[in-house]
């Protein structure tokens, strides 16, 4: 009678139950690249105060991770699947400060990275050598900054203009090389576009400028070629590939009218996931087989999704 972890190895494969708990879990995925074990987010008789935990296929006991009382959300997992980097209220229990975790040891590597003054501040993106983490400062719906956080030092500098007002950004997420942000914003129109950001210069490149609605969500395929995008089309969702550099559109497959949510592209570069709910069908995984372009490179086949979201 709660929402529980399940797993399914292939389309159309057979549902195997992994948790079975009292609480509902509030998502959850397999660590990147070795997927020795999954991290979920669960709270108790609804109080949103998350608690991370960890469990092993086959052991179903979960390990907690967090100290058990106050609220962590927002986890993003490094590309090695080594740390975890998530925001919590645990030093005084309201300003979210970000705390670093390696999940196979929390109680030798869990550690406060960066004292943080509010509750609106959440880590986006890991650059690819794992340094240095995007972090989003949330004022309001119409308000939000980024910054960049230096995880050694925990020095944080500004990624998009300081004190910047009425400018909302979402979504950022470093390229491959790391010398720039990809993200959405209204900055200078009245929809969220979406846009490069030289983290050297700050300058932005619209890479949808023509585009009349708001960018929902995104994603940058592993090697950074391809960029996937959902964009909000008179309350459905349109998907839409673009090659990242030359922000030319590549075709899509025709999909039913629904709306797509946790779109997550596989380490192959050519399978992209995601989430489809339509008329005919609630909430489902839709199986790679479905979504394949004729272009093999567009081609279509996930993931984390922790209480506050996360890639």
């Amino acid at each position: 009678e709660t929402m529980q972890l399940h797993r399914v190895r292939m389309p159309g494969g057979a549902r195997e139950q992994l948790t079975f708990l009292p609480e509902p879990v509030a998502g959850g995925g397999y660590q990147p690249k070795q997927g020795r074990y999954i991290v979920f987010g669960q709270d108790t008789g609804g109080g949103e105060f998350f608690q991370y935990y960890r469990v092993e296929p086959g052991h179903p006991a979960p390990v907690l991770l967090t100290d058990g009382t106050s609220r962590n959300t927002g986890a993003r997992w490094s590309d090695s699947g080594t740390w975890l980097i998530y925001s919590s209220t645990r030093r005084n229990g309201k300003d979210t400060d970000l705390y670093l975790m390696n999940p196979a040891d929390p109680k030798g590597t869990d550690r406060l990275v960066k004292e943080l003054s509010g509750g609106g501040w959440t880590a986006s993106s890991w650059s690819p050598d794992e340094k240095t983490v995007i972090v989003q400062e949330y004022v309001s719906i119409n308000e939000s900054h980024l910054h960049l956080l230096d995880l050694a030092s925990g020095r944080m500098t500004p990624l998009t203009p300081a004190g910047e007002k009425g400018v909302s950004w979402a979504d950022a997420q470093f390229s491959r090389d790391g010398k720039s942000v990809y993200a959405t914003t209204d900055r200078d129109s009245e929809f969220h576009r979406l846009v490069r950001l030289d983290r050297d210069s700050g300058e932005v490149t619209v890479l949808t400028p023509d585009l009349k609605w708001d960018v929902a969500s995104f994603d940058l395929s592993p090697d950074g070629r391809i960029l996937a995008f959902v964009a909000n089309e008179d309350g459905a969702s349109v998907l839409h590939l673009m090659e990242a550099q030359s922000a030319k559109e590549r075709p899509v497959p025709r999909l039913p009218v629904g709306v797509i949510s946790g779109l997550s592209w596989h380490e192959n570069n050519r399978d992209l996931g995601f989430t489809l709910s339509y008329a005919q069908s609630p909430a489902d995984a839709q199986p790679p087989a479905e979504v394949r372009s004729t272009d093999p490179a567009a081609g279509l086949a996930g993931m984390l999704v922790p209480p506050g979201g996360g890639r």
